[in-house]
């Protein structure tokens, strides 16, 4: 069984793969969202990856549905998104948009199992450029927060 990160951030990706040019959504990213992908090459532009960052852990106080020892994580995530070189800013700030407006469609990122988190906050956003300030894409930073058992990645 994949771990509960395994499980929030493949519901992530699942989720910024809907960025397609339709409805909502104005950019098309044409299905390329994936797991901590780094190196896109400019003809795969624009693309999505999703990198779990550091999840802070903090036990639970026992209630309904919390299980015993239970641990609650604050986990932050970075979604990125890439685009082709020499990208005009209102089309990273619209990437940008698209990709809040994926997020908001479902807090909790329910998979085929049900919620994998307790709720999705938003911590921040920005343009990313290279050194010599040209526009490369655009980062959205969210924390989910979810409960396991003590050392227990899995439930």
């Amino acid at each position: 069984m994949a771990s509960k990160r395994q499980r929030i951030v493949a519901a992530i990706v699942a989720r910024m793969k809907l960025i397609n040019g339709t409805g909502d959504y104005v950019t098309n990213i044409a299905n390329r969202a994936q797991d901590s992908q780094t190196g896109w090459q400019e003809e795969e532009l624009p693309a999505i990856s999703v990198f779990d960052l550091t999840a802070n852990a903090t036990p639970a106080s026992i209630g309904a549905g919390i299980p015993r020892p239970g641990i609650l994580h604050d986990m932050q995530v970075m979604i990125r998104g890439f685009v082709k070189s020499g990208s005009d800013s209102s089309d990273v700030r619209q990437l940008l948009a698209d990709i809040q407006t994926a997020i908001r469609q479902d807090f909790t990122w329910t998979d085929g199992t049900g919620p994998t988190v307790m709720q999705t906050r938003q911590i921040s956003d920005e343009v990313t450029r290279t050194d010599s300030f040209e526009i490369d894409g655009c980062v959205q930073t969210i924390e989910v927060q979810f409960i396991t058992q003590k050392f227990n990645a899995v439930t």
